[in-house]
């Protein structure tokens, strides 16, 4: 039982915490602070209410200029207690038998990556295959191209299957698993860009549509009119794009929306135009990366030609995707490009993720120029393999970036990662982050 409710008392201090410093640490003297933990950060030397209860002081959380302790007293209850500008309080730790907790093991952001890189993948997919496959049926149809329209039609088969499927379970996966762990930045996002999120599911809707009608339309409409239904898909789930990529490049670079709060000043903002250009050469990528295997059932008299055709795509999306990427680190401010760049980044690992980034781009380019333009008779599985490895590789790692660049903001300089305002940390530092915690009831009593 002692057990149990210093654990319930340990797990109050890190909800109710943004950074934490805990440590095993026991002393007979509870009016004065723990021995110093074997850790790099030294403790604050604070002096500790004379009325704590006999029992023995486990650990200490600390927030800027607020600190917790928690304990258990010789009874079995619970101690904790918080210290402010206004000095050490006690706090009650309410009965928690009823109360339910979501935590992961392997932590919410690695639960987020599992969940959105596969998503994004497939969603680039959706729209650069919707242009691929409605440019390819319109030059077969222009130039009465048997093969090449049969591969726009084996195409839209993965097409259904990844991006309808796939696509859209995984998208509402996003939605539940960021609503988990980051329910203040997903309210922000709604109540900020509410009718751009409207805009967007509209978008969707058509696109679902018109992908459902392209499939199932072979050869029982015309050629014109199904033509213009998987242009019409195509713009729908472009247009998905544009609306998604303002939401998402505001939360790195809000901009001017920092102070004026309007909705066009956040979603055009310095980062929008670049990441377009970037996400638009991702799409060709993606496209060739899956429609390249629809490939490889072609005649085999039309199979390197259709292969070559599919590489020139993967050109010319790894070659728009370097000059967006330049464009987009051009944009980011000098704090931000500090975190990765120089000759001493702040964060190492966020360096080496540049790099990979880079490499794995320059390896897509190569192997496309080379297995699939220059010597299309090579394009085999093996090969359409290690282009899309090196796809995914660098589009991961562009992914990995530039959520690790916005940390520790969800919205930078507005909504930190532990769901804090920015603009509420002062007023946190004078009362404590207790009194503004739903974990706990602080009572009256200052100490």
């Amino acid at each position: 039982m002692r057990t149990a409710l210093l654990a319930r008392s340990l797990l109050l201090v890190l909800l109710s915490s943004a950074a934490m410093l805990l440590a095993a640490c026991s002393d007979d003297d509870t009016t004065s602070p723990p021995d110093p933990c074997p850790c790099e950060s030294p403790w604050s030397v604070v002096e500790l209410p004379a009325d704590l209860p006999d029992g023995m002081l486990s650990a200490i959380a600390l927030y800027h200029n607020s600190s917790a302790a928690v304990g258990s007293g010789l009874d079995g209850s619970g101690i904790l207690l918080e210290n402010s500008s206004r000095g050490w309080r006690r706090v009650e730790i309410p009965e928690l038998q009823s109360a339910s907790i979501w935590d992961v093991t392997i932590g919410g952001g690695m639960l987020m990556a599992l969940v959105a890189i596969p998503h994004v993948i497939v969603s680039h997919f959706a729209i650069g295959g919707g242009l691929l496959i409605a440019v390819t049926e319109t030059l077969a149809v222009k130039r009465g191209d048997w093969e090449m329209r049969e591969l726009a039609r084996r195409s839209s088969l993965v097409l259904i299957l990844v991006s309808t499927v796939f696509g859209a379970i995984s998208g509402v996966g996003i939605w539940v698993v960021a609503g988990l762990i980051s329910p203040g930045a997903i309210s922000a996002l709604i109540h900020t860009y509410v009718w751009g999120w409207a805009i967007e599911w509209v978008f969707f809707i058509l696109e679902i549509v018109a992908a459902l009608v392209y499939y199932t339309t072979w050869d029982k409409i015309s050629k014109g009119a199904h033509v213009l239904v998987g242009w019409l898909y195509f713009v729908g789930a472009y247009l998905s794009l544009v609306i998604i990529n303002g939401i998402i490049t505001f939360m790195l670079t809000p901009g001017r929306w920092l102070d004026t709060h309007a909705f066009w000043d956040g979603f055009f903002n310095p980062t929008y135009f670049p990441a377009l250009l970037l996400r638009t050469g991702i799409c060709a990528m993606m496209a060739t990366a899956f429609l390249v295997f629809a490939a490889q059932k072609a005649d085999p008299g039309a199979k390197p030609r259709l292969i070559r055709y599919l590489g020139w795509w993967m050109v010319a999306g790894a070659l728009i995707s370097y000059a967006g990427y330049r464009w987009w680190e051009a944009a980011l401010p000098d704090t931000v490009l500090g975190l990765f760049r120089g000759d001493s980044p702040v964060l190492p690992t966020l360096a080496a993720t540049r790099s990979l980034t880079l490499w794995a781009l320059t390896a897509a380019l190569v192997l496309a120029a080379v297995v699939l333009v220059a010597r299309p008779r090579y394009g085999r599985a093996v090969a359409a393999i290690a282009v899309m490895v090196a796809a995914f590789l660098f589009f991961g790692s562009y992914e990995r970036l530039r959520e690790g660049v916005r940390k520790p903001f969800l919205i930078h300089s507005h909504l930190f990662s532990n769901g804090l305002l920015v603009s509420d940390i002062e007023r946190i530092n004078e009362e404590g982050m207790v009194a503004h915690s739903g974990w706990v009831a602080a009572s009256v009593d200052d100490g």
